[in-house]
């Protein structure tokens, strides 16, 4: 360790109001140097790691709050690491690289409950069908972003545990076809972009929503 990281390190522990940061790769930035950045200000609540790719242990971010991932997962990405985290999270925010990372997130989030996540943003994702099994375990999630994806079609069961969604984002998509009665169960529903689909209009009664439900779907 040099004596130039050695002040990094000692620098950021002196600062206990820190509660934002963001981490993005370079020459002289890697996954190593965060880990042992992140040992000194586990009080943080904001954190972004950009093109890092995240194979260690976030558990100890007691405060953590807002999680923002950007191409920092891939196939040897262990979903373990949320154990807890999955428990205290209220944002995730996640943009994919490649298609190899659409398993490993579908574990994740099929694997543990997010007990206290509102807002979840995903984008970049090859998805061709949003299934049930991708969406069962979010019970607070309010705001849900699923953009610049591949996704072509939205099965009847995809939201039916989403009870307390209110904005829903699926703009820049390949949708060609939604299934009867798709969002039924979106009681507390007020806005769902389409736009910059496939499709070009839409059946309010056949997908199952109020005439209350704000639907954006024209093209840019």
């Amino acid at each position: 360790m040099s004596a130039k990281t050695d002040k990094v390190y000692l620098s950021i522990k002196n600062l206990p109001s820190l509660t934002h940061l963001s981490f993005y790769s370079s020459s002289t930035i890697d996954d190593n140097f965060v880990r042992k950045l992140l040992d000194q200000v586990t009080h943080i609540q904001q954190l972004l790691l950009g093109g890092i790719l995240c194979y260690f242990n976030l558990d100890y971010l007691v405060n953590l709050r807002i999680l923002s991932l950007n191409g920092t997962i891939d196939e040897k990405f262990n979903s373990k690491l949320f154990k807890n985290l999955r428990k205290q999270l209220e944002v995730i925010k996640i943009r994919l690289n490649n298609t190899d990372e659409e398993k490993t997130l579908l574990k994740l989030f099929n694997g543990y409950k997010f007990s206290y996540l509102v807002n979840l943003s995903i984008e970049f994702l090859d998805m061709y069908r949003l299934k049930k099994n991708f969406l069962n375990r979010l019970p607070k999630t309010s705001q849900l972003n699923i953009s610049y994806c591949k996704i072509r079609g939205i099965d009847y069961d995809s939201f039916s545990n989403m009870k307390q969604l209110i904005c829903l984002n699926l703009s820049r998509n390949r949708i060609v076809y939604i299934e009867e009665n798709a969002f039924s169960k979106l009681k507390n529903l007020q806005t769902l972009d389409l736009s910059d689909n496939v499709l070009t209009k839409v059946d309010r009664k056949f997908i199952g929503l109020g005439n209350s439900v704000e639907v954006k779907i024209e093209k840019s």
